[in-house]
């Protein structure tokens, strides 16, 4: 994915790419971007994918969001350690094999992976806290940057929520939208027809998804927009926009008092955005914790861990003064878990 022309460095990312394979030997391997004008000349002479092509690419992140959904609920809660991903590799596979036969293969693919999850062993009788780990795209959702940040929590006793991948391309549709309606923008109307269509898209795999008792509705942008309405504008697509603020303040009214922010350290965009917003969002929802973690290749390891057992323990101790209100709240010991990158030290 790519942004051509921003203020986010994720603006940068396919140049950055360019680079690596180039040093690597891979001068001759194109990349294909999200642009569809190519206006940083990243593909020269290939033009980009064909509707058909990204509606598949539509239908497979929908799948996913909701597998990995399904994953995360039950993962922290599995009778056989490792059954769940297990289970979620294999699914994944077979949907990425369907889709080169076509959309019906697909579909195929994930009414059975819905039918592999309902097999899957699990007691949530005792339920876990809940933390959302939010955050700037790449350290979100790629575990190498950010040292395996949901693996660390599950180990320590949390379920996690992560954001949906289809809110990065739906958030930039609202703004569109939103520029359009109350502002007069005069630009094509494709938005309308992209958000549409990707909502088409969801509601049809959340009636197949609807056969786990764990599965419900997904929140749509909209939903997430309201909670912030009167502090950040739709039309800002500066960094995530008005992206993590609206996630977190969802969360926070469902009950969640956990929240990480991950960042990298020069990214200036979610600096404003981000841990911008969280004075105003601790107001509105008193008692939550929001975790600002800026995280670069050179970011000592032992620092986040630090961090993240402080988190840790504010939730295990307010969760322990409230089952037992008349007793102080004692600290958590600290975890044996270590950082497979660590295990040699």
């Amino acid at each position: 994915m790519a942004k051509p022309i921003c203020d986010c460095r994720m603006a940068n990312y396919t140049a950055i790419l360019r680079k690596a394979l180039d040093s690597a030997g891979f001068e001759a391997v194109p990349i294909l971007t999200t642009d569809p004008g190519d206006t940083k000349g990243i593909h020269p002479g290939v033009s980009m994918l064909g509707a058909r092509s990204v509606l598949l690419a539509a239908w497979a992140f929908s799948m996913l969001d909701i597998l990995e959904e399904l994953c995360r609920k039950i993962r922290p809660y599995e009778a056989i350690a490792g059954e769940t991903n297990r289970v979620f590799q294999s699914c994944v596979e077979e949907i990425a094999q369907g889709s080169k036969k076509g959309l019906g293969q697909m579909l195929a693919a994930f009414r059975r992976s819905i039918n592999a999850f309902c097999g899957l062993h699990y007691d949530r009788s005792v339920r876990k806290p809940r933390v959302l780990v939010t955050g700037e795209l790449l350290v979100n959702f790629h575990p190498g940057t950010n040292f395996h940040v949901v693996e660390y929590l599950e180990k320590n006793g949390m379920e996690t929520i992560l954001p949906r991948i289809t809110y990065q391309f739906r958030k930039d549709f609202q703004a569109a939208i939103s520029e359009i309606r109350d502002f007069g923008a005069h630009l094509a109307p494709y938005s309308f027809a992209l958000d549409a269509a990707v909502e088409g898209i969801q509601r049809y795999l959340e009636r197949i998804a609807a056969a786990h008792p764990l599965y419900h509705k997904a929140a749509r942008p909209q939903d997430l927009y309201d909670g912030v309405s009167g502090i950040i504008p739709k039309t800002l697509t500066c960094g995530e926009g008005w992206l993590m603020a609206g996630e977190i303040a969802h969360y926070a009214a469902e009950g969640v008092r956990s929240f990480i922010i991950l960042q990298p350290f020069g990214c200036l965009p979610n600096h404003v955005c981000g841990r911008g917003v969280t004075k105003r969002l601790k107001e509105l929802y008193p008692g939550v914790q929001i975790l600002p973690l800026d995280l670069d290749p050179d970011t000592s390891y032992a620092n986040v861990e630090n961090r993240l057992q402080m988190l840790i323990m504010n939730q295990s101790a307010e969760r322990e003064a409230m089952e037992s209100p008349e007793v102080p709240a004692r600290r958590t010991p600290r975890s044996n878990y270590h950082h497979p990158a660590l295990s040699s030290t």
